[in-house]
């Protein structure tokens, strides 16, 4: 487990783009405004509040950023993002029942893409559906996107700042 957990963040990092490598408005304006801000105080705790599931901190923290930058973005009161969770399989299994039922501009939050060989194959599985346009990849987790204004299907692996 720790052979692949070093092997998959060695191939990670040597592939991630900083905000210099990215072609994507879209993206650039994620980076930009999700991960490279500090986030407000407020918007932490009420997502932390709201979130009962025991996430390290570090995910946390990088999962409250991406779900105010998507309630900004969407400016609609409802949800915008859905975030997955349990097994690799429970994952696998809700991504594929959401799929065709999702809006456009919708969000699938998936943490710790990177933990196990099973969560891997998950995430890798989910990003070659043909109906996911964009997919975002940042070591502690994978966002997958219904946008119709990417004509290609896009990928990005991304390096968090700081």
């Amino acid at each position: 487990m720790i052979f692949f957990r070093l092997k998959t963040w060695w191939h990670y990092h040597r592939n991630a783009l900083s905000r210099h490598g990215i072609h994507s408005p879209f993206v650039y304006r994620f980076v930009e405004e999700a991960l490279r801000p500090a986030l407000p105080a407020t918007a932490f705790q009420a997502f932390r509040e709201a979130d009962n599931t025991g996430y390290r901190s570090d995910t946390l923290e990088l999962l409250a950023r991406c779900s105010h930058f998507l309630q900004q973005e969407s400016q609609q009161e409802e949800a915008c993002y859905l975030i997955l969770k349990g097994t690799p399989e429970a994952i696998r299994q809700a991504a594929f029942e959401y799929i065709p039922q999702l809006s456009e501009g919708f969000c699938l939050l998936i943490p710790y893409i990177h933990d196990s060989p099973a969560r891997a194959a998950v995430w890798k599985e989910l990003v070659a559906d043909k109906r996911i346009n964009l997919s975002i990849e940042i070591w502690q987790l994978g966002l997958l996107f219904f946008r119709e204004d990417f004509q290609e299907k896009q990928h990005f692996v991304l390096r968090r700042p700081g």
